[in-house]
């Protein structure tokens, strides 16, 4: 027994407490994302067609993102 209450009440009085301890666990935790600059790789090189679809997406992404967005290109050999 727990302060005269049966032991099937006890998980009632739980759950309460568990939602208070989560609701102020959460405050610190908390941060705005992103928080850098966004990259993204396109795997051609620059000048093309996908490149410029990449930097006309990285223009609004950083318009409503607020953050940089830097756009690398890593085109590869023929050898590879």
């Amino acid at each position: 027994m727990l302060f005269g209450q049966p032991m099937k009440t006890c998980p009632l009085l739980l759950v309460p407490a568990a939602l208070v301890l989560a609701a102020f666990s959460t405050g610190e935790a908390k941060a705005l994302y992103p928080e850098r600059a966004i990259r993204i790789v396109v795997p051609f090189a620059p000048g093309g067609g996908t490149d410029a679809v990449a930097r006309t997406l990285a223009q609004q992404m950083a318009k409503d993102l607020g953050v940089s967005v830097v756009i690398e290109n890593k085109a590869r050999g023929r050898d590879h």
